[in-house]
């Protein structure tokens, strides 16, 4: 009986440390993963160890490409809108005056 229950006890010991092990083993892919995904970046863009783009992510923004983008695509906005508000002034003066009709009988 009594070797039974040491073999039991031992079969017990064994199936815990396994499952202990497993865990740890878990526990240490999840910080692997997870230090892998964020990397210490702030920007929650996926990346390897090396600092390079992560090649198994769905789609990564190149966020600087998208500022500069923004900010020319700006630019244009405003410096055609002055030029709209500033023309009109401007296309004035080069226009002539229509001629009333006792200057068009002097000629």
């Amino acid at each position: 009986m009594r070797e039974r229950e040491r073999e039991r006890e031992s079969r017990l010991n064994l199936r815990l440390r396994g499952r202990t092990s497993q865990l740890q083993r878990l526990e240490e892919l999840s910080k692997k993963q997870t230090h892998r995904q964020t990397n210490g970046r702030t920007d929650g863009q996926p990346v390897m160890a090396a600092g390079a783009p992560d090649p198994d992510a769905d789609f990564v923004y190149d966020y600087h490409a998208l500022r500069v983008g923004g900010l020319v695509f700006a630019g244009v906005i405003v410096f055609l809108s002055i030029l709209l508000l500033a023309g009109n002034s401007l296309c004035r003066c080069a226009r002539s005056q229509p001629q009333t009709a006792e200057e068009a009988d002097s000629t």
